[in-house]
C-alpha cells in the first residue's frame, strides 16, 4: 500500500497524458481512481491518514460511524467497476435486499406497503464497503496509494494557467516536501479539500456557493441482532412528519450480526 516517494523538478515537457493524482483515498477518491485507472497509465491516490488492509474508520471521516446504506444504481455501478464484489459483501456480513420489501417505514402516521420493487440495496457498515473497494482499487497494476501523505498545494505552470501536480509532505518520513507531477489532479479530499482557497490564492475568482442549512443533528448506537428481530422485514425506518414533527430513525442490519440505530432531528430537536 505504501508506494515509492517521487521527487522531481516540475517541468512542462514531462507532460504526456499518462499521469494522474487524486487527493483523498475514501471512497470518492478510490472511485475516481478506478476510473482514471482506465485512461492513465498511472494513478496515485495521497491520502493524509494511516490506511490499513482491514475495515476501519479513519480520524477523517466523523460520518462514517453512522448509518450507511448503498442504493440499487450505487450497487449495480459499484458491481460494474468490481464484478464480485456484491458476493463478497455478502460473505463479509452484508445484507442485500429489495427496499421496497424489506424496508418498515414509518411515516405520516402509518406504515408504507411494502413491495417488491426490483432495486436490490446492500445494508453494511460503510468501513466495510471502503475496505473491499479499496482492496480492489489498489489490486490494479497502475494504481497506488501512499498514505500518511498530505497535500499542502497545487503546482501550476509558470503562467498558472494549468495544474501540473502538487506538493505534499509525507507525515512518517522527514524527507520534506515533494513534488508528485500529474497531468490531471482530482481533488477528493472530502470536507477538508483546499481547492477552492488554492485557486483563489492563484488568482482565479472564488467558486459560486449556495447552502440549505437543515440544522440537523444525529447520534448512533450498535445492538447485537438475533435471528427473530424484526421479523416483518430487514431495516425499519421512521421519517420526519415536518414542518412539527422533527425526529427520524433508521435501524439498519450490518455485518457481525449487528443493528446500527441513528436518531436524527431537524432544526435544533437533536437527539
Amino acid at each position: 500500500m505504501r508506494g515509492q516517494l517521487e521527487s522531481v523538478t516540475p517541468s512542462p515537457t514531462d507532460f504526456d497524458g499518462s499521469n494522474a493524482v487524486v487527493i483523498g483515498g475514501s471512497m470518492a477518491g478510490l472511485l475516481a481512481a478506478r476510473v482514471l485507472s482506465d485512461h492513465f497509465a498511472s494513478v496515485t491516490i495521497l491520502e493524509r491518514d494511516v490506511v490499513t488492509d482491514s475495515p476501519e474508520v479513519r480520524k477523517s471521516q466523523p460520518h462514517a460511524r453512522h448509518v450507511h446504506g448503498l442504493l440499487a444504481r450505487g450497487l449495480q455501478v459499484l458491481e460494474g467497476y468490481f464484478p464480485g464484489l456484491v458476493e463478497d459483501l455478502q460473505q463479509h456480513g452484508a445484507v442485500v435486499a429489495d427496499m421496497g420489501e424489506a424496508m418498515r417505514w414509518y411515516t405520516y402516521g402509518g406504515y408504507r406497503v411494502q413491495a417488491p420493487t426490483g432495486l436490490p440495496g446492500a445494508l453494511l457498515s460503510r468501513s466495510l464497503l471502503e475496505w473491499q473497494v479499496r482492496r480492489r482499487v489498489l489490486a490494479l497494476p497502475n494504481v497506488r496509494m501512499i498514505d500518511q501523505c498530505e497535500v499542502e498545494s497545487p503546482v501550476f505552470d509558470a503562467g498558472k494557467e494549468r495544474v501540473i501536480g502538487v506538493q505534499a509532505a509525507r507525515r512518517n518520513l522527514r524527507a520534506g516536501v515533494h513534488f508528485y507531477r500529474a497531468d490531471l489532479v482530482v481533488d477528493a479530499g472530502g470536507r477538508n479539500a483546499a481547492t477552492p482557497r488554492w485557486l483563489q490564492e492563484a488568482g482565479y475568482d472564488h467558486p459560486v456557493e449556495s447552502a440549505v442549512r437543515s440544522n440537523l443533528g444525529y447520534a448512533t448506537r450498535y445492538y447485537r441482532r438475533r435471528p427473530d428481530d424484526l421479523q416483518e422485514g430487514a431495516l425499519l425506518m421512521v421519517s420526519a412528519q415536518g414542518p412539527d414533527a422533527r425526529r427520524s430513525a433508521l435501524v439498519s442490519p450490518i455485518e457481525g450480526d449487528r443493528w446500527i440505530v441513528t436518531l436524527g432531528g431537524i432544526n435544533g430537536d437533536h437527539p
